[in-house]
């Protein structure tokens, strides 16, 4: 397992000056990291991890496997093992054909190809399973092939995109664990591509947020949820409320904000700078919410409609002439349109993020 070294890498397509970059980023994959590109479609990820790959070229920028130049490096010399979305398996070969096939290229004799391939099979789950057919699978199994044949040529670095997207919602669930555990027992580090953000939370190690081709955030899966540095990380990681405020006064670590009529405690980068008078956003996390009577509140408001969503409730509120959509993990909160309403906010609950 070996460090990814992203230098200042862009990919731009077009010639003219007007020519607006897809990706363009900065970053290092610690050795033997899960690390996880997740945004919304269109944001550059694939483009990006097709870059790590060797698939697509970058414009400009460097990349670099450990103390490796490996920019213009052909994808077959880079010592990556790939997993696609849609699998990519050979349908006339058995599991075990599919999975020796990279050995296969790299003239492994068939002495070392099959341990190495009943060590794949058995690391997935799939052991006694080589002679299956690939129509004879599931799609959860599928992907299990498309891992161990990724693994089995020993990668200094796996890449994924989006593996589990053709999964159902439980069996994504079951199978996103087992890659994890996978890629551990492997060692080797690994770059995931996703747009689920419950996958990126659940399987990584360190998260970059991408949107609009740039990285919003780069940090842990806490930290990202926790403690985002941009309204869009607050609404895209999971549901956020988003509140405008202005600020009061600073404490250390903390800011008093007013939000709409009512001033809150909230907790503040320590060394982000403001001032009293500046304008802020401010994350609160549905759980962080509790409705309470408007009297006690630090958030007040009028009611305009309620949503129910299983474990939450979305409440569009008019917060003193501010419209608000609201999440509360409270889902059997009693209103109706029109009622007046209050949200008290939990300890240490809020983040500021900077207008």
């Amino acid at each position: 397992m070996i460090p990814i070294q992203l230098d200042n890498i862009s990919k731009t397509y077009g010639e003219s000056a007007a020519a607006v970059p897809t990706v363009s980023v900065d970053f290092t994959v610690e050795q033997g990291e899960f690390f996880t590109l997740l945004g919304p479609s269109g944001c550059g990820k694939s483009t990006l991890l097709r870059m790590i790959a060797g698939f697509i070229a970058p414009s400009a920028g460097t990349i670099r496997f450990a103390d490796r130049d490996v920019t213009k490096t052909p994808a077959h010399k880079r010592g990556i093992g790939m997993v696609f979305q849609n699998y990519a398996l050979f349908p006339h070969m058995t599991v075990a054909e599919n999975v020796a096939y990279g050995l296969r290229l790299r003239r492994v004799s068939k002495d070392t190809r099959e341990p190495r391939i009943e060590r794949a099979l058995q690391r997935v789950g799939l052991e006694g399973y080589g002679k299956r057919r690939i129509d004879q699978l599931s799609g959860g199994q599928q992907q299990r092939v498309a891992l161990a044949r990724a693994i089995v040529i020993e990668p200094e670095v796996l890449l994924l995109d989006e593996p589990l997207s053709n999964l159902d919602a439980k069996l994504r669930e079951e199978t996103r664990m087992q890659i994890r555990e996978v890629q551990k027992a492997a060692e080797t580090t690994a770059v995931y591509v996703t747009h689920d953000q419950a996958e990126a939370m659940a399987m990584s190690d360190r998260i970059a947020v991408l949107a609009g081709g740039r990285a919003h955030q780069i940090d842990s899966p806490q930290k990202v949820y926790n403690e985002p540095t941009t309204a869009f990380v607050a609404r895209f990681i999971g549901r956020s409320n988003v509140i405008p405020g202005e600020v009061i006064s600073l404490k250390r670590g903390t800011a008093v904000v007013r939000l709409g009529s009512g001033d809150a405690e909230v907790r503040r980068h320590a060394a982000m700078p403001l001032s009293a008078g500046e304008k802020v956003e401010v994350s609160i996390r549905p759980e962080s919410l509790n409705v309470t009577s408007a009297a006690d509140a630090d958030l007040r408001g009028v009611v305009r409609s309620r949503e129910f969503l299983g474990s939450t409730a979305v409440l569009e509120v008019d917060l003193e002439g501010v419209e608000q959509v609201i999440t509360v993990s409270t889902p059997n909160v009693d209103v109706a349109a029109g009622d007046r309403i209050g949200f008290a906010l939990g300890a240490g609950a809020g983040w500021v993020i900077p207008e």
